[in-house]
């Protein structure tokens, strides 16, 4: 049989407790465990307030009754104890959120700008650029102010400074891209709740495309010069003439990549997702197989660097030769030689013998259609020529039928 609590009067109006016989003792007598009971909306209310080993009194009691029925009187809040413990749960709650937003408001721009180049390092293959763009350029304007506090005059300042230093007006554009990237990214983690000062700012406009690509001799000019210096660049240049490759995918390719049997090479991101595969062309092929080591290990580099990692930068043999060849006295960046020049040849042929601008960004790997429409120019001659064959072919067999009919009337 279960025993019935028994409770006890204190000396204060509506306070009572009743005693635990399982709990331990305190202060030599058993613990303690006080209630008060008061009316709201004519209705009897009992709230337990907590044990005597836990800290509470009579007088603590009585003191948290007074306030209630005092609030009841004066229609204040609370009214209960539930709802106080309520209040004091949201208040807490919202000066954790005010010193979590204070915190926030507090950051400078370097402390935002730490955090995205320490996420850059994992998932940008420019965080190397960002990281030079922020040092030297924007670090010493903002670095040290408030995030909030950055404004367009700041950017302007930055702007100012870069083109005083003779940056380009491309790479000044990076800087000021920097910085919306910072602010973005900050944003989207929720680690800033303000305005993006590069909102509202203008972004120059101007074309910086590169337009150069190659001719079918000066490809064979390039590449025999290039053979009597070294074949390593030798083979580096034929993948990225004859299958579109960049400079850093041949770096990363390994001979695990190169499918000889099926005539493929899988190219991969840096996180190791296969995103395309070119095409292993006769003359590619000869070009690989004159280079295979013997059973060579399938994450082994088809090109490795001297000391054995993975190469940074396009052999100085190569700009040694495109700047003797071709560069000699061009001033217009975006018609000299480069590297990547291969790569803009092996686009632009394809559109001039009539690939279709959707298997020209699946065999370059372009990010959608916009990086292609650049090859557009070069394939006109042969998309005029395609609509001159069209139009023949029908005046053609107009004729015919005038013909037929012709000799129907006749007979």
């Amino acid at each position: 049989m279960v025993q019935k609590k028994q409770w006890h009067n204190t000396k204060y109006p509506g306070v009572r407790y009743r005693e635990s016989h399982s709990r331990p003792l305190h202060n030599g007598r058993p613990d303690r465990y006080y209630v008060i009971r008061y009316k709201l909306h004519q209705k009897l209310i009992g709230e337990a307030c907590g044990w005597a080993s836990e800290g509470m009194t009579p007088s603590k009691a009585a003191k948290w009754r007074a306030d209630l029925v005092e609030n009841i009187r004066t229609g204040k809040h609370p009214q209960s104890l539930k709802e106080a413990r309520q209040m004091e749960a949201d208040r807490r709650k919202m000066d954790a959120i005010r010193k979590k937003q204070a915190e926030i408001d507090a950051q400078t721009f370097d402390d935002l700008a730490v955090k995205f180049l320490a996420w850059g390092r994992e998932n940008k293959k420019s965080w190397a650029d960002d990281e030079g763009r922020y040092l030297n350029h924007v670090k010493p304007v903002i670095g040290k102010m408030r995030a909030l506090d950055v404004s367009p005059f700041n950017l302007e300042k930055i702007r100012s400074n870069a083109q005083n230093k003779g940056v380009s007006p491309k790479t000044v554009e990076h800087i000021l891209a920097f910085v919306r990237s910072v602010y973005r990214k900050a944003k989207s983690w929720g680690i800033y709740k303000g305005d993006i000062p590069t909102d509202e700012i203008q972004f120059p406009r101007f074309d910086n495309q590169r337009t150069r690509f190659l001719s079918l001799e000066e490809a064979h000019t390039l590449l025999e010069a290039i053979y009597a210096s070294s074949e390593t660049v030798y083979a580096q240049a034929i993948l990225s003439l004859y299958a579109g490759l960049r400079f850093g995918e041949i770096a990363a390719l390994t001979w695990g990549a190169v499918d000889f049997e099926n005539g493929l090479i899988h190219i991969f991101d840096p996180k190791g997702v296969d995103t395309r595969r070119a095409y292993i062309v006769p003359k590619l092929r000869q070009v690989l197989e004159d280079i295979k080591p013997p059973r060579p290990e399938p994450e082994a580099l088809v090109f490795p660097a001297r000391t054995g990692g993975q190469q940074q930068h396009v052999s100085t043999g190569f700009y040694r030769v495109v700047s003797r060849l071709f560069n000699k006295g061009v001033t217009d960046r975006r018609q000299k030689v480069t590297f990547h020049t291969l790569r803009h040849t092996f686009c632009s042929w394809l559109a001039m013998n009539g690939a279709t601008p959707f298997e020209i960004m699946d065999l370059a790997g372009h990010k959608d259609l916009a990086m292609t429409k650049r090859y557009s120019h070069v394939a006109e001659n042969s998309q005029r020529k395609a609509v001159e064959r069209m139009t023949d072919e029908f005046e053609s067999s107009r004729s015919e039928a005038l013909k037929v009919q012709r000799i129907k009337e006749r007979a």
